[in-house]
């Protein structure tokens, strides 16, 4: 159990974890978050040099590698056309490109029902896709015969 007491310093103050008390300067203390697989999180992404980006995401994995331990994060990217969902591995290393921190319970930036019907458009463009494709191939089929040789069965 930890307890906070108050020090004559305003910037100092004692904390007493199972019975040891120790004194931390609040100006150097650093504020440790704790994730879950599943969190959700806002995740700050460097796009450009100095051009940042947010993003609503979820904690997806937690990968104890011994000499990278990895954080997997799915974000979502909508815009009028698409939307996507990326992955990240935040690592010691691309600590400077990538921030994340907790969602609050108020904020949502994606609403599920935008998503799904741009996911829902793209899938019908790509149905529209493949039709033509296959119109494509019939007609080369059925026209391009004798460029290889090959005849029509005449009725």
């Amino acid at each position: 159990m930890s307890e906070i007491v108050k020090s004559e310093n305003q910037h100092m103050k004692q904390i007493e974890v199972n019975g040891i008390k120790f004194e931390v300067d609040m100006r150097h203390a650093k504020k440790v978050d704790y994730y879950r697989v599943g969190d959700p999180v806002k995740v700050l992404k460097r796009e450009y040099q100095d051009d940042w980006k947010s993003y609503t995401g979820v904690i997806a994995d937690f990968i104890p590698f011994e000499n990278k331990p990895t954080i997997v994060v799915a974000y979502l990217s909508l815009s009028y056309s698409e939307a996507e969902i990326h992955f990240i591995h935040i690592t010691p290393d691309n600590q400077k490109d990538i921030e994340i921190a907790p969602m609050s319970t108020y904020e949502t930036d994606i609403k599920k029902e935008d998503f799904l019907s741009s996911i829902d458009r793209q899938i019908e463009g790509k149905k529209e896709a493949v039709k033509e494709l296959e119109y494509k191939k019939r007609l080369f089929l059925d026209h391009f015969g004798r460029y290889f040789g090959e005849f029509k069965d005449e009725l």
